[in-house]
């Protein structure tokens, strides 16, 4: 840093109140269709700079977006270049985005890049907030009482099967309904559970899955939850998940925080009174995208990603027609130019690069996909050498991102080992404390 003053903008797609049911799309949530908002995690992206050239990068992106316009004279009646009309409509594998959207995506990376701006972002899954709304109590309740286990990796198990096995939708029906006690939203839950591994029990590849619904049918017959149980405010985000990550991933080391100031600017619709219950935060008045460049950067850089994230989660998605198959990635997603492989290349080095730049809840397969996809491909030196290996990439990546995802889900394991070693008693403990995020 050149002051001791980082201006913080923070920009967010798929906020707390877009959490619903869309009629349109038959009462599916809105990760599962095929409405406008089909992002399915929550995308919080935050965009420091320096104050010390703030006026300086604001004057140089406003440049920047001048070149665009004229460039491309279909955005010049465009008053404000948000990503949604720099990047277009619709989802395809990223090699196959139109070249005018490529061309926008590396001109823009490349000033970030050239302007070291400090970029971080929090990717909590949508149907986290669903399972967490309801059976929250639950869990900490059943920590008390079933010790052998982490409460994580049950959390973690509803929420997949939630996401990926529901699909005839009984049990996100009865997460919706608010009347639903715990009894009955987890009675629901044990009968999908026991349907899936009669149907599944003798299927080799399902052998895994139906372990741990075993499991957690053992503990709901053990440990019934009280009838007076319930539990609904709402479907919302922990703030916990927005703000967590970003005191590890600030660059400064906490010595140097002491002396270091963080003004957030977020947009209007950001959680702006939990937002100044952070110690080390002096929060501002909310800002608009159409006077803010800060904002508008985060607004790309979140249209990015989620670009790339819709599209590479609806084609690892299940076979509809045979659950049972293991769906490879399609070979568009592998058809790269040296000028696309180049994109992914500063897409790795601008927000895939410290440990805790990119952050997301307990289930995060879907943000896990996607470092793992451009992790994958970036460690490739030319789109030659991709081609190359046309036979063999798609089980390679594969490969790749299931290691990631088991990395994932042992560091669950350990987070019960970590407590103890922290001197905390339960997962209430350390949620509560601070010592430790929340789902």
């Amino acid at each position: 840093m050149i002051s001791n003053t980082l201006n913080l903008y923070f920009d967010e797609k798929g906020p707390t109140k877009t959490i619903g049911q869309n009629k349109s799309d038959n009462y599916q949530f809105n990760w599962e269709g095929r409405s406008s908002d089909n992002v399915s995690v929550y995308l919080g992206v935050y965009v420091g700079i320096d104050q010390e050239v703030n006026e300086d990068i604001d004057r140089n992106y406003t440049k920047f977006e001048l070149s665009i316009k004229n460039k491309y004279q279909h955005y010049k009646q465009i008053t404000e270049l948000k990503g949604k009309y720099l990047l277009g409509k619709g989802y395809s594998a990223f090699p196959k985005l139109p070249v005018r959207t490529l061309n926008i995506i590396s001109d823009f990376l490349d000033f970030v890049s050239e302007n070291n701006l400090y970029i971080h972002v929090v990717l909590p899954h949508k149907a986290q907030v669903l399972v967490q709304s309801r059976l929250q109590e639950w869990l900490y309740w059943i920590e008390n009482r079933y010790t052998d286990t982490s409460i994580e990796q049950i959390f973690y198990v509803i929420v997949k099967y939630l996401v990926n096995e529901d699909v005839d939708h009984k049990f996100i029906n009865v997460l919706s309904d608010t009347e639903a006690k715990t009894q009955k939203i987890l009675s629901v839950l044990k009968n999908c559970f026991e349907e899936f591994n009669k149907k599944n029990k003798k299927v080799k590849n399902r052998y895994p899955q139906v372990e741990a619904y075993e499991q957690i049918i053992t503990i709901l017959k053990k440990y019934p939850a009280p009838y007076s149980m319930y539990e609904y405010n709402g479907f919302h985000y922990t703030f916990e998940q927005l703000i967590y990550g970003l005191e590890l991933d600030l660059p400064t080391s906490t010595d140097e925080r002491l002396d270091t100031h963080y003004y957030l600017y977020p947009d209007e619709d950001s959680p702006i009174e939990e937002f100044k219950k952070v110690s080390f935060l002096k929060v501002m008045e909310p800002v608009k995208s159409e006077n803010t460049v800060g904002i508008r950067i985060a607004d790309i850089i979140a249209t990015i990603i989620a670009k790339i994230l819709v599209k590479l989660r609806m084609d690892l998605n299940r076979d509809t027609k045979n659950y049972d198959m293991i769906k490879e990635l399609p070979m568009d997603w592998f058809d790269f130019s040296d000028f696309s492989l180049d994109i992914i290349k500063k897409i790795k080095k601008i927000i895939f690069t410290r440990q805790y730049q990119v952050m997301h809840g307990i289930y995060g397969d879907d943000a896990l996909i996607l470092e793992s996809y451009i992790e994958f491909i970036a460690k490739f030196n030319n789109a030659q050498e991709i081609k190359g290996q046309k036979n063999t990439i798609q089980s390679s990546f594969r490969q790749y991102y299931l290691e990631l995802m088991n990395a994932n889900y042992e560091e669950m394991i350990r987070a019960k080992y970590l407590r103890k070693q922290l001197g905390l008693h339960s997962a209430r403990q350390a949620h509560d404390s601070g010592l430790m995020k929340r789902w």
